[in-house]
């Protein structure tokens, strides 16, 4: 890597990897967010509800 042009591609093939992994890490974290928010809320109105009943 001594060649200044080799150093730049280096950067900019790590950088490249950088910003993929980062989309996809995005793409793939937002729908399990969602989807946890989503069983969370439905436990809380299920233990809610239970409460309301008597049931523990």
């Amino acid at each position: 890597m001594g060649d200044p042009a080799n150093r730049r591609r280096f950067v900019v093939a790590l950088a490249d990897f950088a910003l993929a992994l980062c989309a996809l890490l995005g793409t793939l974290l937002i729908p399990f967010l969602v989807m946890y928010q989503v069983l969370r809320l439905k436990r809380r109105a299920v233990r809610v509800a239970a409460i309301r009943e008597g049931i523990r």
